[in-house]
């Protein structure tokens, strides 16, 4: 038996319920799952606020992402082989990566001059004329303060 192996003999107490070692680690998967699919859908919802406020519009991404993971759960239980589906969802994955770094090593100038603005401490506050690019957003919030 490898150290890593969780042998049946092994239990803990959860919510007064002795849990063999196997559950144990059926249950950590679970709740990562769960906890993936609450944040998947939360992101997918802030996405979708980004794009239009429309009550019908976020109703429909949220029956979007409700039969997404019904569909992911029934071919689970079904036992299908969804190799292409995953070559595809790591590939998006990829392309999205390509489209971000270039977009990260843009904006790092600015995020540099933000980052010296305020190790500086000197309690002026952020504005468009300390970054060089107009962001009605930040001079607002300085002429507020």
């Amino acid at each position: 038996m490898t150290p890593y192996a969780v042998s049946n003999n092994s239990s803990f107490r959860f919510m007064g319920f002795t849990v063999p070692g196997t559950y144990r680690v059926s249950l950590c998967f679970g709740l990562f799952a769960f906890t993936c699919l609450l944040g998947f859908m939360s992101f997918s919802e802030i996405c979708a606020n980004r794009i239009s406020r429309s009550k019908v519009f976020i109703n429909a991404i949220r029956i979007i992402d409700i039969a997404v993971i019904c569909f992911g759960m029934l071919t689970s239980i079904v036992g299908l082989d969804l190799g292409a589906l995953w070559d595809l969802s790591d590939f998006a994955n990829i392309l999205i990566a390509y489209c971000n770094i270039p977009l990260l090593y843009i904006g790092f100038k600015y995020v540099k001059k933000a980052t010296v603005h305020f190790e500086s401490k000197d309690d002026t506050p952020l504005s468009s004329a300390v970054i060089g690019v107009d962001v009605p957003v930040w001079d607002d919030k300085a002429r507020a303060n």
